[in-house]
């Protein structure tokens, strides 16, 4: 299931990327007037471990297998990969359904200690001495000192998704006995529990750079490298399959399934492929056809919760004519976001309202409407008047030129996932209204994370994968210093205020902080939201304790068959 962490397990960051949206049907309108699901729900049938029958298979879907299984390196942070690596992925903090967090008594004794001498935050992990990689090998310190060195930021040559977090530490250290761990920061750091959500990285996987880039190329071989219920059974790339198996070395509750089986599925016949009872779960997303399919399997449920996800559009701000910021708040003020929401989410039974923030979500209480605050909110008649005032005038047929060129934009769309290629559509559409040439560029799905790490983009759209810890998004998102910085954006006055949200331990203070960059990032124009997502799962009635998990986090020795 998906990983509720920093980034994922082990991963340091705000979000997550993912290719599990699909979309409604081009051209569509009107999202249903459904009410909204609250914040803290979850659906995953939960059933006490009695209740669980000991063995079988869980067979679950993903789009590819990895070039880089390496959770903490950007190329390999994509949500697909997060579920197979889940079931073995240390878990220091479990997350109830309203994101609260309880230590995981599998790895820790109790919860951990925060202390602040002189300014300076010291937290205390004390390990469980059972706690060990799948090899048998224990936890150690220099797990944890392997960890925060790879991702701090000092070396570059690590291919790092984000250094947040790391960044802040000063030292690890020895606590009193070996299980004690001292992790010292360099001030204060509210975000602490994110840092090490899901342990550390085991240190030779990350020892060096070319281990840390290059040696993640297969899950084969590297027992060592993971730790929980499960371990990897088998890695087949001529079928496209991976099996894990429980651990004989996990020294929790035992784990319920046999297998645990990932196959790869192309994105568009999923749902086929769950009607014909070829996977047992599946992530329905914002797929209509989708959930209109999964619904006619009467063995199979529709688990939904209010996803802590959310859909936008990126646009690189170094590419093209996008270098022009006055071009960039055009293009804002000329999309009817709502309308693009309605269409994506058309059959769906979902209702989301536009989402004008980029750290917080409307149902969070931190929320602040960012349209309101700065008045870039839709208006093509004032996109119109800028673009005129900057010399781009309008020619016979409908486009605007300005000294012999013709303003013009490449919108890249994920073929095969039809929210995708609608949301280009509309993209193309909305913006011929003010005189915007938009060129649709298909990409394979299997090309999407090399587009978004080599920029090969002007305009894009894709899903962020929410987690429990808001605040770091922005560091992830707009950060220069961030590998996960996909626009390319650089301002050094939202750096200042980066540097002030990481640190700043008075939640109005930081909030206050938060509001001052998201107003200068919103008018520059990076990232465009367009509405939370729904966590919408079909899974065949008998499987407990999977599905919809909100924010909520997965217990993977209690997955299984309701006896």
């Amino acid at each position: 299931m998906k990983s509720r962490s920093l980034f994922a397990a082990p991963v340091v960051a705000a979000l997550a990327l993912t290719l599990a949206a699909c979309g409604g049907q081009p051209g569509s309108s009107g999202a249903s007037s459904a009410p909204p699901l609250s914040a803290n729900a979850q659906s995953i049938n939960p059933k006490p471990r009695d209740q669980v029958a000991d063995g079988g298979e869980l067979r679950l879907p993903i789009g590819s297998l990895a070039d880089n299984w390496n959770p903490l390196n950007v190329d390999g942070n994509q949500i697909d990969y997060k579920y197979v690596l889940a079931p073995m992925t240390p878990v220091f903090f479990d997350f109830a359904a309203d994101a609260t967090p309880t230590f995981n008594k599998n790895y820790l004794t109790k919860e951990p200690t925060a202390t602040t001498t002189d300014g300076k935050l010291t937290v205390e992990f004390n390990l469980n001495p059972k706690a060990t990689w799948n090899d048998g090998t224990r936890i150690t310190l220099a797990d944890f000192q392997a960890t925060a060195k790879a991702c701090n930021g000092t070396d570059p040559t690590f291919n790092c998704a984000s250094t947040d977090g790391y960044d802040q530490i000063q030292s690890v250290t020895q606590g009193a006995t070996e299980n004690d761990i001292d992790v010292h920061f360099k001030s204060t750091y509210p975000d602490w529990k994110a840092v090490f959500s899901n342990g550390p990285a085991r240190a030779d996987s990350v020892a060096t750079a070319d281990v840390f880039n290059n040696g993640w190329k297969t899950l084969a071989g590297h027992d060592g490298w993971f730790s929980g219920p499960y371990k990897l059974g088998s890695y087949d790339l001529t079928s496209q399959i991976i099996t894990l198996v429980p651990n004989e070395k996990w020294w929790g509750d035992k784990p319920k399934l046999d297998k645990v089986i990932f196959r790869v599925v192309p994105t568009e016949a999923v749902a086929a492929a769950y009607v014909n009872n070829e996977i047992d779960a599946f992530d329905i997303g914002i797929n209509a056809d989708a959930l209109a399919r999964a619904q006619s399997v009467t063995t199979g449920d529709i688990r939904k919760a209010a996803g802590p996800n959310w859909r936008h559009i990126t646009l690189n701000q170094n590419a093209g004519l996008l270098t022009d910021k006055t071009i960039r708040q055009a293009i804002l003020m000329s999309l009817d976001r709502s309308a693009i929401a309605a269409s994506d989410l058309a059959g769906l039974n979902y209702d989301a309202p536009v989402l004008n923030s980029h750290v917080f979500l409307n149902n969070q209480a931190q929320y602040k409407d960012l349209v309101k605050e700065t008045g870039l909110g839709f208006d093509k008649e004032k996109a119109k008047s800028m673009l005129d005032q900057a010399g781009w005038t309008v020619g016979s047929d409908g486009y605007r030129t300005k000294d012999g060129k013709t303003l013009e934009v490449t919108f890249t769309a994920i073929q095969g996932v039809k929210v995708s290629e609608n949301e280009a559509q509309a993209f193309q559409s909305q913006l011929k209204d003010v005189g915007i040439k938009v060129t649709i560029v298909p990409i394979a799905s299997k090309d999407f994370g090399a587009a978004l790490t080599k920029r090969t983009f002007q305009a894009i759209a894709f899903t962020w994968v929410g987690t429990q810890f808001p605040y770091p998004a922005l560091n992830q998102f707009f950060n220069p210093k961030s590998s996960s910085d996909y626009s390319g954006y650089d301002n050094p006055d939202v750096n200042a205020l980066i540097a002030k949200v990481s640190t700043e331990m008075d939640q109005a203070k930081r909030d206050e902080y938060v509001l001052q960059a998201e107003k200068q990032i919103w008018t520059d124009v990076q990232i465009i939201p367009l509405y939370q997502r729904p966590d919408q799962w079909a899974v065949k009635s008998t499987v407990a304790n999977y599905g919809a998990f909100g924010l909520g986090s997965p217990h993977w020795e209690n997955i299984g068959f309701v006896k």
